[in-house]
């Protein structure tokens, strides 16, 4: 009986699981084989919710092998019933697994050999060295005082402290004072696989200077292209200088000169490290004497790039692009003709927090459907822990947003203002459990006689009004004069998805904090949508003390909400005015 044909997958998480859908839309039978994690992977938790999460949405079809080995010799025989024609490696961490899976099966893939020249940062520097092309100065230290010598000797400022191999578990560290390279040695090479062939090493490198950008690239049998490059920016962590803090990356549409010569030298790069077959996602930067490369995984570009997503930008997907390389197909010679021309606006926003956190809700969901670029979000791992841990690399981010748009300055706009709320507004986005630190006190406690004469105030009869009102109590809003008014409506925030109509006139009255900041703000939005143009909408004072961060947190939410701030009054200095933007 002839064997079924069939693709494996190595370990589909993230952009990897899109490869699923790729190979059911081929014909092709997908097996997603998930190894045994490596001793020196602490992410082993997030791995399998992950894996987990994606297994319970494959369809039916998939055949998904957990396997409790990562000898690859083990696993080849567990798909002896299927005829494999390629091999395609689902994440970043399982390019060795990949490689010798290939080999074994004698189908297209890259040569064993090679791999230490994209598994281990220093071997890839020395190849790239050897190759006659741009290296980072590197050297390999077992202690602080190797590390020492290595900056004094080249007259350092500050150096990058990494795992020798890739993944692993030390997360890359820029370090300038003696005390956080002490720190950082320590930590790490506890860390450190005390198997791996360097021993119990850390990678010491030149911090370069420079932009910084993410090239992606596919190879099939040896031949090289770019796919897509992207700009991306990184902020310094708050302390102790562990980790890069990736802020954002943004689709480069047009290249310039220098930007065209990182295209050559990052197929330069992959050619020498030996890769043939199958994407590489490269981190490079362009100092003043040309391009580097930084960090290289033969694999998709991650987090969880959807399909969706890059058709906003690009005419093509990278993870159908690498599966064709394989096949030798005819799409990736169609794409490697195809000019440079993104059509669209792209930007990943990842998202950064400052601390280990335990998360109550997420604000962040109904805020962000606001933002006009708005295109997805990812924060499903953070939804499933409920936890937010500090970040300090790709790794550790909060989330992931999906900015898509023919116009990119609206991805700009959009961008520094989510950047102003995490920056200044955390709490507005992921509301924690220790949130009452963003309360403002201004020591005036509101009595229900000065309610009731600021509510006279704001409430025109002439007018069809609407009141938000949180609290246990009705308050002063069930006092006959509002209550049996057939001007004012009053609600709750559980009433506001079936508001229906036109209002020319909305009052915010919370009299206490929300139980749930992602309910509050998501009725703040839905009352605000049914604001006529032109209509008010305010504030009294005793509902900015019961927002987080305020006046200033309220006005934030109010301005996403399509509400423009009026100048305040000389007799209602209490109260904030707004009016609906005209359409």
């Amino acid at each position: 009986m002839e064997k079924k044909k069939a693709i494996l997958i190595v370990g589909a998480i993230s952009t990897g699981i899109q490869y699923v859908y790729d190979v059911i839309e081929r014909g092709y039978i997908p097996i997603v084989l998930y190894p045994k994690k490596a001793n020196h992977s602490k992410d082993q938790t997030l791995y399998e919710m992950e894996r987990d999460s994606a297994v319970k949405r494959f369809p039916a079809e998939v055949i998904v092998i957990r396997s409790e080995s990562n000898d690859y010799e083990s696993i080849a025989k567990e798909l002896d019933d299927y005829r494999i024609v390629a091999v395609l490696q689902g994440n970043k961490d399982e390019a060795e697994l990949t490689v010798r899976l290939s080999a074994h099966f004698g189908v297209n893939g890259n040569d064993p050999a090679f791999i230490s020249g994209y598994t281990d940062k220093y071997r890839m520097q020395q190849t790239l060295a050897e190759q006659g092309l741009n290296s980072v100065a590197c050297c390999l230290c077992s202690s602080f005082e190797e590390a020492k010598a290595f900056m004094n000797t080249r007259n350092l400022n500050s150096i990058v402290i990494k795992s020798v191999s890739n993944p692993g578990d030390l997360k890359a560290s820029i370090c300038s004072d003696d005390r956080d390279i002490a720190q950082i040695f320590e930590k790490g090479l506890n860390a450190e696989d005390p198997d791996h062939a360097t021993g119990k090493r850390l990678l010491v490198q030149e911090c370069l200077e420079g932009i910084e950008y993410i090239v992606n690239t596919c190879s099939c049998a040896g031949q090289h292209m770019v796919t897509d490059i992207w700009r991306y920016h990184k902020i310094p962590p708050s302390e102790g200088g562990e980790g890069s803090v990736y802020d954002y990356a943004i689709l480069v549409r047009e290249l310039m000169p220098e930007q065209e010569e990182l295209c050559r030298f990052a197929m330069k790069a992959i050619d020498a490290l030996g890769v043939k077959y199958g994407p590489t996602n490269g981190e490079y930067i362009l100092a003043n004497d040309g391009p580097y490369l930084l960090s290289l995984a033969t694999s998709p570009m991650e987090p969880n790039v959807k399909k969706k997503f890059l058709e906003k930008g690009l005419s093509h997907h990278i993870t159908n692009l690498a599966f064709d390389s394989y096949l030798k197909g005819y799409y990736f010679d169609y794409v490697a003709n195809l000019p440079y021309e993104p059509h669209g606006a792209l930007m990943f926003k990842y998202f950064i927090a400052q601390k280990n956190q335990v998360v109550l809700d997420f604000p962040i969901i109904p805020i962000l459907r606001k933002i006009k670029s708005y295109h997805s979000l990812n924060i499903r791992s953070k939804i499933l822990s409920m936890q937010l841990e500090k970040t300090v690399d790709l790794d550790t981010s909060s989330g992931m947003l999906y900015l898509a748009s023919d116009d990119e300055v609206q991805i700009w706009s959009d961008y520094y203002l989510i950047r102003a709320l995490e920056r200044d507004y955390f709490s507005l986005l992921f509301s924690v459990l220790d949130n009452e630190e963003w309360y403002y006190e201004d020591g005036h406690t509101w009595t229900h006689e000065e309610k009731t004469t600021v509510l006279e105030q704001l409430i025109d009869k002439r007018l069809n009004t609407l009141i938000l009102h949180t609290g246990d109590e009705p308050g002063v809003v069930g006092d006959p004069w509002i209550s049996e008014s057939d001007a004012v409506t009053v609600i709750g925030i559980e009433e506001t998805s079936r508001l229906a109509g036109m209002w020319n006139r909305v009052i915010f009255d919370f009299d206490n904090r929300p139980s749930t900041m992602e309910e509050m703000i998501e009725a703040i939005f839905q009352v605000s949508d049914t604001l006529a143009p032109g209509g008010l909408a305010l504030v009294p004072g005793w509902s900015i003390a019961n927002f987080p961060h305020g006046k200033e947190g309220l006005l934030a939410i109010l301005v996403i909400a399509d509400l423009r701030i009026n100048i305040p009054r000389w007799n209602s200095m209490d109260i904030i005015s707004l009016t609906k933007k005209e359409v």
